[in-house]
């Protein structure tokens, strides 16, 4: 049941993808291709190599120079292009300073007060809000169909690098503690990584980038810790919703956060959205990128590209007793792998094949049988298909 719940309120997060506008002083000169989307230009802003000018124009096609209304995307927009409009190439193409991630890395590593000022064995704490303390609390009876959900925090406003209004923003993942139930992280799309150890009743942040020192931090939307040693860490940056903040994909900690170190060798500069890892093996790495799905077969240290495409991955998860099932989705497509995630099939029985935007995935070792898939299509709910795995022999919706 919880499953199922967490899934569906997935569909907030869904259902935001966004929409961009802002005038442009250039054209992309090649033919656009819309493809079998209205969202292509969504696609475009989220890719791992998005073009500023090709953008535009594919927002301007789709809106057909009316403002959207709110919560159309345009304020997402106005994010986005005021990070990128002077990082931009010959041809309009997006190219981040890749001085400052490694700026950001060695400041983390340097043992510096500024850059080890908010690490959790030394950052400040903040209170959450959670009104039992901190306390775990066991529902008497089944959650109802809104769930049972508990403000646990942040609280602390971080710095939003805008001239817009500060206020906690959006989160785009939540990773666990492999052992310990009282510890988990909170991650932002553009303010990083949140930690507590008290069951939400205090956070701390992994880095820190006060107004006053011009110090940018790291979106996070992906993580996932070792379940052989959970001080190893791996946090997939970028934001993959909004764009708000810029991919360099995995940077890795094998001190529980004390140092970072770089580890996107055969991945590069992507934004990633999932990282999960084998349940057997600390070492195997799957992660769903802006670029596609990549595969480590040694903690990291370098990937290889196994998905038949270069699309934006949005979700990936394990079989939940089966580690050679992967699925995975892009732009709410279905894709299923049979070998661990070497190679994966896009699987169309009972599912739509063109006009999709995003989708989600569940599985449950309550129910191994199933796999639940969440789908939107212009920026709406479109669908909630269920899968069986029958004797292992394929997926049909």
């Amino acid at each position: 049941m919880n499953f199922i719940v967490l899934l569906l309120a997935i569909m907030g997060q869904l259902l935001f993808s966004n929409s961009y506008a802002q005038t442009a002083s250039n054209t992309y000169s090649k033919p656009l291709d819309t493809g079998d989307s209205a969202w292509t230009w969504v696609n475009e802003i989220q890719s791992s190599r998005p073009n500023y000018y090709k953008a535009k124009a594919l927002f301007d096609a789709y809106w057909g120079g009316v403002v959207p209304k709110k919560g159309g995307g345009y304020k997402a927009f106005k994010r986005w292009e005021f990070r990128v409009i002077n990082r931009l190439d010959d041809s309009g193409y997006v190219v981040w300073d890749q001085g400052i991630i490694n700026e950001f890395l060695s400041l983390l590593g340097d043992g510096s007060a500024t850059a080890t000022s908010g690490l959790p064995n030394t950052g400040k704490s903040v209170s959450g809000a959670a009104p039992n303390g901190g306390s775990p609390v066991q529902p008497v009876v089944n959650c109802g169909t809104q769930g049972r959900w508990e403000a646990v925090g942040p609280v602390k406003h971080p710095w939003n690098q805008t001239s817009q209004p500060t206020g906690i923003g959006r989160i785009n993942g939540i990773a666990f503690h492999p052992t310990d139930s009282n510890t988990f992280f909170a991650l932002a799309p553009q303010g990083g990584v949140w930690k507590t150890s008290d069951y939400g009743k205090t956070w701390s942040h992994f880095w820190n980038a006060p107004n006053s020192s011009g110090f940018l931090t790291l979106g996070a939307s992906a993580m996932v810790l070792s379940h052989k040693n959970p001080d190893t860490l791996y946090i997939g940056t970028g934001d993959c919703d909004a764009g708000d903040a810029p991919g360099y994909g995995v940077i890795y900690s094998p001190n529980g956060g004390k140092t970072f170190a770089l580890r996107n060798t055969g991945m590069g500069n992507v934004t990633v959205g999932r990282i999960i890892m084998h349940p057997k093996n600390s070492g195997y790495l799957l992660a769903a990128t802006s670029g596609g799905v990549f595969r480590s077969l040694n903690s990291g240290s370098t990937w290889t590209r196994t998905s038949p495409n270069t699309s934006k991955y949005h979700d990936l998860v394990f079989h939940p007793t089966n580690s050679n099932i992967v699925y995975t989705a892009s732009n709410g497509y279905f894709y299923r792998s049979t070998d661990g995630g070497a190679s994966f099939v896009q699987i169309t029985v009972g599912l739509p094949t063109t006009g999709m935007q995003r989708g989600q995935i569940a599985v449950t070792a309550a129910d191994k049988a199933k796999v639940y898939f969440l789908i939107a299509a212009n920026s709406k709910f479109y669908g909630f298909r269920k899968c069986l795995e029958i004797n292992q022999c394929g997926c049909e919706f």
